[in-house]
């Protein structure tokens, strides 16, 4: 059995597709989603319900502490290793997420990268603070090509880049264009998750209101525990329940910014999903997706 990829903008119920697949074909579920790694963040993020965690075996969820560091080149290194060990064990390896920069890993092989000294990293994070220097002018300069392939606010990306190009004397751009490209996904069964524009603004719209009461309750623990100015806090969700609690802004007002970052998310999630899978990954409803999925892998084996 190939590596089942279930791609799908968010909320549109990948964690109980996967769940569902995952006790029919005897599989294993591994979290492409880069909130769900951190312990504690459970509302916002969508994390799976807790017996679906303690029914079948799920891997990189709650795997860090929120003010811990884990990078797409890590994720792709444990993604690879996981799916080994899970078909190892005669289960089937099912991927499940919807973070770009994580299928980006996999899509570009990151983990084939060097690692990057925890120094070197925590350089660029503390300079990329002071407002007054802009790091982006330093990548336009060292990588060009790199610098215009990523946003110039993209953080991330940009003391990425300048840590690797610190560490190995050779930027990203080279390293790429020098190195075979492995095609991760060519072992995969890809399967892309369809809905209709206003179908999926009903469901971010219900979602959000949903859990909107949970969702403070949820952030004023994790603020009492001292991690109020971690990465995944910045989040979709957190970000505003945080301005809330702040008095910045009031409840109809976050509830409001959830709404429209999450509908631009999922927009991007499909350009994103359209542009690098739509030639290799099989459409489907995702109002019957378990039982297309199940007929088509029947199909499959039976070919």
């Amino acid at each position: 059995m190939k590596t089942i990829v279930i791609l799908g903008q968010t909320a549109t119920g990948k964690s109980e597709l996967a769940y569902k697949l995952a006790k029919t074909l005897e599989g294993e579920i591994i979290s492409v989603d880069s909130i769900q790694i951190y312990k504690y963040f459970d509302i916002g993020s969508a994390k799976p319900p807790k017996n679906y965690l303690q029914d079948i075996k799920h891997h990189l969820i709650d795997i860090k502490e929120p003010n811990e560091e884990f990078s797409a080149q890590e994720f792709a290194i444990q993604t690879k290793q996981l799916i080994n060990e899970i078909k190892s064990r005669k289960k089937v390896p099912i991927l499940c997420g919807g973070t770009l920069f994580y299928f980006d890993a996999l899509i570009n092989s990151l983990d084939v990268i060097p690692q990057v000294d925890a120094k070197i990293k925590d350089f660029f994070n503390d300079i990329s603070q002071e407002s007054f220097i802009n790091l982006y002018q330093w990548l336009k300069i060292i990588d060009p090509k790199w610098a215009q392939k990523i946003n110039k606010n993209d953080k991330q990306r940009i003391n990425r880049a300048l840590s690797v190009f610190l560490q190995t004397k050779t930027n990203l751009t080279k390293y790429f264009n020098t190195r075979k490209k492995e095609d991760f996904f060519k072992d995969c069964l890809i399967f892309s998750l369809q809905i209709p524009d206003v179908e999926l603004e009903e469901r971010i719209i219900k979602r959000t209101i949903n859990i909107a009461n949970d969702l403070i309750i949820e952030t004023q623990n994790i603020i009492s525990m001292g991690f109020s100015q971690t990465k995944p806090m910045q989040s979709i969700g957190y970000r505003q329940a945080l301005l809330y609690l702040n008095g910045k802004l009031n409840k109809d007002e976050m509830i409001q910014s959830i709404i429209k970052e999450t509908k631009q998310y999922a927009k991007r999630q499909k350009t994103f999903f359209n542009s690098k899978f739509k030639d290799k990954s099989i459409q489907i409803n995702y109002k019957n997706a378990f039982d297309t999925i199940l007929s088509i892998l029947t199909q499959s084996h039976s070919s």
